[in-house]
Order: structure tokens, then C-alpha cells, then sequence
């Protein structure tokens, strides 16, 4: 009769080791969509109204340490305006840029919203740590002086719809004392993230065990 007393110690040993790729269970969507707001342009430059700021941001308590952002625009001209997304550390824009991406704001549609998102997931976040995302021009700069953007963003009318964060302007000669109640409306998706390298090399050890557990012969009791 064989005796197998190492079967639970394998099986513990591979769902320890699977249990590295999974991680944590994800936290869930944050979404808050527009309602009862009013738009606003990415970056101004207009003196004459005193209307000038190079971009507009959102700070907000991360529920994940990889994630999709987004905010909720509008483009009512023809065409596509390109805009540039930069995560910054803390509440506020005088902190540290950890990343910048790219996207676009199409044109065509109107004034129907849209959902523009980009991926910071290769960043990793402090979970319930503060965060800032800016959107501006791809240069970050000014347009021409008397004009807007032709994309918008979206922010809630209702005072402090979203009480882990605020409304910013950046470079802004304007009286910010109206939106520091008011929220952008954004939306956060958890994404999988990819094992740090600490990970890689604790699951490659626990199944080098494995392998070895089950390379051994039954003994015979």
C-alpha cells in the first residue's frame, strides 16, 4: 500500500503559487457620470474675460493600484482635437508627474458625450492614495489668444458630488473659488496588473516545490 502524504502539501503549494497571479480581489468601478453640470473648455485664452488657464484636473483617492481613467467630453466642432492626460502624485498639480498619455476627443458627434480613457495601469498607485489627472493640449500649452479648445469637459453643478476630491485649473488667472466644491465628471476601471518582480520570483520557487514534490516516489508504508 502507498502512502501519500504529500499530496495536500502540493496542492497547498499550487494555490499559494496561483494565488500570486491573482492577488488581491479587484476593488469595483468608480463612475461618475454627468448630471445636472456644465461644461467647460480644456484650456482658454481669452484676457479680455479673464478666462485663462493651459488645462483642467480632477483629484480623486484611487480604489486600485492599476487603472483606466476617464472623463466624460465633448467635441462639438467636425473634427478631432488631440489632448494629452498627465497623472500627477497628490491632491493638486504641484506635485510630482508619474505618467502622460495620449488620446483624442472625436469631432462629428455633436454634443453628445463621450468617454475618453486612457491606460495608467502600468503605473503603480498607493491604494487609497490621493492622485491628480490634468487634461491640456498635447504641448500643454495656451491656444491662440481670444480662443478655446474645441473639446470640453464635464463637471457636476452639485456641490461636492464627489467628496474625495476637486476641480483644478492649471495656470489659471481665474477665481477658482467656485469650482472648489465642483467635481469633473470621470470615471476609474480597476485593470489587472502585471506581478512585480518580488512576485515572479516567489511563484517561480513555490513551483520549483512543486515540481519537486511531485517528482518524489511514493514509499511504500
Amino acid at each position: 500500500m502507498f502512502a501519500r502524504p504529500k499530496r495536500l502539501w502540493t496542492v497547498s503549494l499550487a494555490a499559494g503559487a496561483l494565488g500570486l497571479f491573482g492577488g488581491a480581489a479587484q476593488a469595483a468601478v468608480q463612475d461618475y457620470p454627468p448630471s445636472g453640470g456644465s461644461s467647460q473648455s480644456v484650456a482658454a485664452n481669452a484676457p479680455v474675460s479673464f478666462n485663462i488657464w493651459t488645462g483642467v484636473a480632477q483629484s480623486f483617492v484611487t480604489p486600485d493600484a492599476h487603472i483606466d481613467f476617464g472623463f466624460y467630453m465633448l467635441n462639438p466642432t467636425a473634427a478631432d482635437e488631440a489632448v494629452k492626460f498627465s497623472l500627477f502624485s497628490g491632491d493638486g498639480l504641484f506635485t510630482t508627474l508619474l505618467g502622460a498619455r495620449s488620446a483624442t476627443v472625436l469631432g462629428g458627434l455633436g454634443i453628445t458625450t463621450q468617454l475618453v480613457t486612457v491606460d495608467f495601469s502600468a503605473i503603480g498607485l498607493s491604494v487609497g492614495g490621493s492622485y491628480t489627472v490634468e487634461v491640456s493640449r498635447p504641448d500643454g500649452s495656451l491656444p491662440p489668444v481670444g480662443t478655446y479648445t474645441s473639446s470640453y469637459i464635464l463637471y457636476h453643478s452639485l456641490a461636492d458630488s464627489y467628496p474625495g476630491g476637486r476641480f483644478y485649473f492649471t495656470g489659471a488667472s481665474y477665481d477658482e473659488s467656485f469650482f472648489a466644491k465642483r467635481d469633473i465628471a470621470f470615471k476609474i476601471t480597476p485593470v489587472a496588473g502585471v506581478p512585480e518582480p518580488d512576485a515572479w520570483v516567489l511563484m517561480i520557487a513555490g513551483f520549483g516545490i512543486i515540481g519537486a514534490v511531485s517528482r518524489r516516489r511514493p514509499t511504500l508504508a
